[in-house]
């Protein structure tokens, strides 16, 4: 009988299971696990909350006590688990005014996103205090979250773990926090990385925990793994990450690429129907999914056709996106620091692989008299456009932070995008995509009559200055051949001093030399090798 029983459930679900079709609503659950399974591990800086009444965050943060007196030197700082609901009740409190903050950060909210916050105070915030004190690394977590230090575990970390491979894989802590479930207080756990990476100097801090579920469709199983880009324990459709698969995922499987993550409104591509993500709830136990045809579609996944950009130029001549061309987008500003890092290896690419039809178009979120003015000083003899004048192309191509770039093929579909595509990753991921060896590319980046080859261990990067190269350039090590840095430059003969900016692998700090060079006259290309384990 229990079998008979245990038939007719699977025929039933079975059925259900084939009798969904296009347009209905899958709903996944999902169990919560700690640390980032799948996910890349994001980490941002851990900062002393602020002690000095006048400082604007003074008032949202929390005030402990009870830090012993041996550990009395140590900073204070907080992880909030929801920073949303608590900035929402900080400004309805009064703590934060309303007039600064509430448009910069709730203005956008849809109502149905507004009522999931609420104005009352909710406990979302863990206080942790961290130092070094006689070059002992000192961590103190106010794991009961009741503010007070004195009832908490003094964890000493071990100064040998702190280093670039524990980045990838950081210890897990936890501690008490309250989340607002809609209709109260409720109390959880909040799981979190911290990490003082010595090479870098600094310390990192993040939420770790992700979700996983599955559901059947079309006979066959599939997976899902969401988490909330480590934003904190509530999930809202802005920060929803989401991995697909058709297995499950092993802690012996390679993490997926951060360029793969779906988002809300993104598609899952399965064998025979694609799956729109249609949302999930704030507690992130229940995603939901929608049953759609299998067929090309606009997008912002690679993969996917992308969106068109049509507009019109800095110049004022109309502009589009046609196929035919490999397309750099790049989604920039003068203001963005880490895009004007990005811009000499703009520079190198659009030179390396123009005669293969490669073109960039630069589209700033600025003032239009601003990035005038740096094109002036700057080289970038490429398409730009302003987000005001380029279209929906802010929105449909889903822009939240800068740089963010898209590489399309000539058949405008999206090949890669984001991390492929910075500093030297982008001349390596345009040189395979044109079906170039390194070592035809790094032939490119040696061009001229003199190539400065610089030898050394444990570098990671290499910039020069002098008169000849027209500001910063970067110095490539593409073949990986002796560890040698090479990069080739036409100087007319004569003496010049250079200016070498070091980078060594797991440091943050550059190492800045000067080095003579004289270039003789007689030679076709004159290699002058410069050995900086000598400087």
């Amino acid at each position: 009988m229990k079998h008979a029983l245990c038939f007719l459930f699977i025929s039933a679900f079975s059925l259900q299971a084939f009798s969904q079709q296009i347009g209905d609503t899958i709903k996944v659950e999902l169990n919560r696990h700690i640390g980032p399974g799948p996910f890349q591990q994001s980490m941002s800086l851990f900062r002393a909350n602020p002690t000095d009444e006048s400082e604007r965050y003074f008032n949202l943060h929390e005030k402990t006590k009870g830090l012993p007196d041996q550990y009395s030197e140590l900073e204070v700082g907080s992880l909030p688990s929801d920073f949303r609901q608590m900035a929402f009740s900080a400004i309805k409190r009064g703590i934060l005014d309303s007039a600064n903050y509430y448009g910069g950060w709730f203005s956008d909210d849809s109502p149905a996103e507004l009522a999931e916050l609420t104005s009352e105070y909710i406990d979302t915030e863990v206080s942790i205090a961290y130092g070094q004190i006689e070059e002992r690394h000192i961590l103190i977590i106010d794991k009961n979250n009741n503010e007070d230090f004195s009832d908490d575990e003094v964890i000493e970390l071990n100064a040998d773990e702190l280093n670039m491979k524990a980045f990838s894989s950081p210890s897990i802590y936890s501690a008490m926090v309250e989340r607002y479930s809609g209709k109260g207080a409720v109390k959880d756990s909040v799981y979190f990385a911290f990490l003082p990476l010595e090479q870098m100097g600094r310390i990192y801090m993040s939420p770790s925990h992700h979700r996983s579920g599955s559901f059947m469709h079309n006979g066959k199983e599939h997976f899902v793994y969401v988490n909330n880009s480590f934003y904190g324990i509530q999930y809202t459709p802005a920060t929803l990450k989401l991995i697909y698969s058709d297995k499950e995922h092993t802690q012996e499987d390679i993490r997926p690429s951060m360029d793969s993550y779906l988002s809300h409104k993104d598609f899952i591509q399965g064998e025979y129907f694609d799956y729109q993500i249609a949302g999930i709830d704030l507690g992130g136990q229940v995603l939901k999914l929608v049953i759609d045809e299998k067929k090309d579609r606009k997008g912002t996944s690679i993969g996917q056709i992308a969106p068109d950009v049509t507009g019109i130029q800095l110049d004022g001549n109309p502009f589009k996106v046609e196929a035919g061309t490999t397309t750099l987008l790049d989604f920039w500003g003068t203001w963005c620091g880490p895009c004007i890092a990005e811009i000499p290896y703009l520079q190198d690419a659009y030179e390396l692989f123009k005669e293969e039809g490669f073109q960039i178009v630069s589209i700033a979120n600025d003032n239009k008299d601003a990035v005038e003015s740096f094109l002036e000083k700057n080289s970038m003899p490429w398409i730009h456009m302003m987000e005001k004048e380029a279209g929906s192309a802010n929105s449909d191509y889903r822009i939240r932070g800068y740089p963010t770039t898209f590489l399309l093929a000539n058949d405008m579909r999206i090949v890669e995008k984001q991390t492929s595509l910075r500093s030297v990753r982008l001349i390596q991921t345009l040189a395979t995509h044109f079906d170039l060896s390194m070592d035809e590319v790094q032939n490119r980046i040696n061009k001229g009559n003199v190539v400065l080859r610089f030898l050394g261990e444990n570098l990671s990067g290499i910039m020069v200055e002098s008169s000849f190269t027209n500001g910063q350039s970067r110095v490539y090590s593409l073949t990986g051949s002796s560890g040698n840095w090479e990069r080739g430059y036409d100087v007319e003969p004569g003496e010049y001093e250079l200016k070498v900016k070091v980078l060594k692998s797991g440091t943050a700090e550059s190492e800045e030399i000067t080095h003579s060079i004289k270039v003789d006259p007689r030679q076709d290309q004159q290699i002058i090798e410069i050995d900086l384990g000598k400087q």
